[in-house]
């Protein structure tokens, strides 16, 4: 048996079984970036008894938090003994904020309405207005939207934590899991449709509305949740050159999906671009009808797996798929955790002591750092001389040995231990960010512009409505250009998968503008290497 804290949730368990197995067969949900292979380091948990150290462990924790009992759940098996295990804040996947894209710019041509399709509804007690659901379905969250039928209008929403986490952070890990374990696949789709399931209750609860009056539904996601939700076969979109089973609109029966709506509901999923070029960001150049706002447009949508697009004063419109890995998300970072409270996510660096002052989600005691927290702690180690160019670390104020002998920095002295900025995690940072900023530089150059040129840089997505735009310039994730033309926009996916949802106009616009794109494989590029090596350097 085990007991997990908080809640004392009791799980019976067989010997041999790890403690993120049992977890995840419960449906807790731990943070897991590399699906439990025991290398990322985020499923921390605190044991009794401890039992005996890995050397996965001994890699990624401490000697004296391992002292303590920290051990990761990964390799962590349960005995003939009972067993509590106590999970930390850093490793709980939380429930998340929903970042709606209300802020999103008014459409140059307003959605038509007037083509809606509804499916005939129970007369039993429905609801005053004719609802539909808009789900988009991302790597990390699962944002839901009920929507007024009659005008588009947004009458609830909420976000969950995926599920599929504990499979891995990133879609290549999930990818690797439906291949290589048995019944993985149909793991992964359960794991969707459940976290589907329990925003949808969510959404309707704050509205007063069932989830069996549900007369239509949108999905949106990126090619791999895309696949993974429909039960399609991955095995193209796990290498290369990384392409799906299928990627035209779908309209399917939202029963036969696993969701629960009205009879008759019908789920419409837009179009892929390619790749790992999704629906969603098809959505979210749709939300922003990009391709009709002047000049030089850039929207990049920062994830686990980042999109960039493109569209031209000549009508042209490039997109492209960045390999940025989970850094942003909290994950691979040696005390990285999502955005929930106790995470910095602000960090101010003195030049003249060198010392750090930090900002935490909800004013709590610092408990890990997040995806902004850790980017503003790499552009602060570099603005006080601590970072070089290549970002290894200088001697100076707060930079001390690690228990790997490998220099690292003290950010902040938290609840259960010092919280500090390794050297592996400012290597992850820029990875992450070279990967981005080479996305950009090379759309740019398919297009024959220069940063210059651009006319408007949209940021997309939960981590860019709180990033700071010139901490992301003074790392080099994004080109140096006039802090006026940066411009976030929440989740414009979101608002995309609202627009098609009953709206026959917008769905024939969406996918007259899928045929348009040109897609860039990066990894087939052949200025590639070279701009990604330039993008890897701290200015």
């Amino acid at each position: 048996m085990i007991t997990f804290e908080p809640g004392g949730r009791r799980v019976m368990a067989r010997p041999g079984d790890t403690v993120l197995e049992v977890a995840r067969s419960a449906g807790i949900l731990l943070a897991s970036a590399c699906g439990g292979r025991g290398s990322c380091g985020n499923c921390r948990v605190l044991a009794s008894p401890a039992g005996p150290v890995a050397p996965e462990d001994e890699q990624s924790i401490g000697p004296a938090e391992l002292a303590l009992g920290y051990r990761l759940a990964c390799r962590l098996r349960a005995g003939e003994r009972d067993l509590t295990v106590f999970i930390p804040v850093a490793s709980a996947e939380l429930e998340l904020q929903l970042d709606a894209g209300d802020d999103l710019p008014a459409p140059i041509v307003p959605p038509d309405f007037s083509g809606a399709r509804a499916a005939p509804v129970d007369p039993d007690g429905p609801p005053a207005a004719p609802v539909g659901l808009a789900i988009d379905l991302g790597t990390t969250k699962i944002a839901v939207y009920l929507v007024d039928l009659r005008d588009g209008r947004s009458l609830a929403a909420a976000a969950v934590a995926n599920p599929q986490a504990s499979f891995g952070h990133d879609v290549m890990s999930r990818l690797d899991h439906a291949l290589r374990a048995p019944g993985g696949g149909t793991a992964l789709r359960e794991t969707a449709r459940e976290g589907i399931g329990a925003a949808v209750r969510l959404a309707c609860a704050g509205a007063g509305v069932r989830p069996d009056h549900l007369l239509a539904v949108s999905l949106v996601g990126n090619a791999a949740m895309h696949h993974l939700f429909l039960g399609l076969p991955v095995a193209r979109l796990a290498a290369a050159p990384f392409l799906p089973a299928f990627g035209g609109p779908l309209e399917l029966t939202a029963r036969e999906l696993g969701l629960e709506a009205a009879p008759g509901a019908c789920c419409y999923l837009p179009p892929l671009i390619g790749g790992h070029i999704g629906s969603d960001h098809l959505a979210a150049m749709g939300a922003l009808q990009l391709w009709r706002r002047p000049g030089h447009q850039v929207l990049v949508d920062v994830g686990t797996n980042t999109e960039v697009s493109l569209s031209t004063p000549a009508g042209r419109i490039f997109s492209c798929s960045c390999a940025s890995g989970p850094a942003f998300e909290g994950a691979r970072i040696r005390h990285g955790m999502r955005a929930a409270p106790g995470a910095v996510d602000r960090v101010r660096i003195d030049p003249a002591t060198g010392l750090a002052r930090v900002g935490t989600v909800a004013g709590r005691a610092p408990a890990g750092i997040c995806g902004t927290g850790i980017l503003e702690a790499v552009a602060e180690l570099r603005l006080a001389g601590l970072l070089t160019p290549s970002g290894g670390f200088r001697d100076g104020p707060g930079v001390r040995r690690g228990p790997d002998g490998r220099r690292e920095y003290l950010l902040a002295r938290g609840g259960d231990g010092d919280i500090t900025v390794t050297q592996k995690d400012v290597q992850e940072v820029l990875l992450a960010k070279g990967a981005i900023r080479a996305g950009i530089d090379l759309m740019l150059s398919h297009a024959g512009a220069s940063p210059g040129d651009v006319d408007a840089f949209w940021i997309a997505g939960a981590f860019g409505t709180h990033l700071d735009a010139r901490v992301a310039v003074r790392v080099g994730m994004f080109p140096d250009i006039s802090a006026n033309r940066f411009r976030a926009v929440g989740n414009a996916a979101g608002a995309g998968a609202r627009e098609v949802l009953a709206s026959s106009a917008s769905r024939g616009a969406f996918e007259a503008l899928a045929a348009r794109i040109e897609c860039v494989e990066l990894g087939s590029d052949r200025d590639f290497a070279a701009c990604f090596a330039r993008a890897l350097r701290l200015p």
